[in-house]
């Protein structure tokens, strides 16, 4: 398959020096990259020994999650800003009415319709909640036929970081309730 004079290191340079061509084309530099430069520059280092390698890598693996930002522990047990819940309020009555006010309550179509609204809330509250909270929406959607309709949830959570926010609407014959439970994780 190769030459005699493509065996050995003479490959396995040809082989270094395509990965290190096609590492350029990357615009960001990742610890795998940085990791694999060092290791091909290892092989064909004919003075480094086993001991000097790894401590080398060990270096290179340190030196890139030193610098490194990621979110990491911040020891903050209580949020510094909590959701507004006027806004998404507001946000919630406003994606309610664009999507049930000209629908008419068939049962094929209220799967994809609850679906729609059900994004549509997903999309915009990622944009108003604040850091380290998470959220669960559930969307319901159902005619009005002078019938009672009662919802209970069971989260265990802090009532002191944690939150909900709702709003019900009645549109024709048709009620459509959306429910936001926020939930900081510390």
């Amino acid at each position: 398959m190769f030459s005699k004079n493509l065996t050995g290191t003479k490959r396995f340079s040809t082989m270094a020096a395509r990965m290190l061509q096609r590492d350029r084309h990357f615009k960001k530099e990742t610890a795998s990259t940085t990791i694999r430069k060092t290791i091909t520059s290892w092989m064909y280092d004919k003075n480094n020994s086993r001991e000097n390698s790894n401590l080398a890598y060990s270096d290179v693996v340190q030196e890139y999650y030193k610098n490194k930002k990621n979110g990491g522990n911040t020891y903050q047990m209580e949020p510094s800003v909590k959701p507004c819940l006027g806004k998404i309020g507001e946000m919630l009555e406003d994606v309610i009415w664009a999507n049930t006010e000209n629908y008419t309550f068939h049962t094929d179509t209220v799967n994809a319709k609850v679906l729609n609204i059900n994004n549509s809330v997903h999309r915009r509250l990622r944009l108003l909640i604040p850091e380290r909270y998470r959220f669960i929406v559930q969307t319901h959607l159902f005619t009005d036929n002078s019938q009672g309709i009662t919802g209970r949830s069971r989260f265990v959570w802090n009532p002191e970081t944690d939150n909900i926010a709702e709003r019900t609407i009645r549109v024709k014959n048709l009620i459509a309730n959306v429910t936001c439970f926020f939930i900081y994780t510390e």
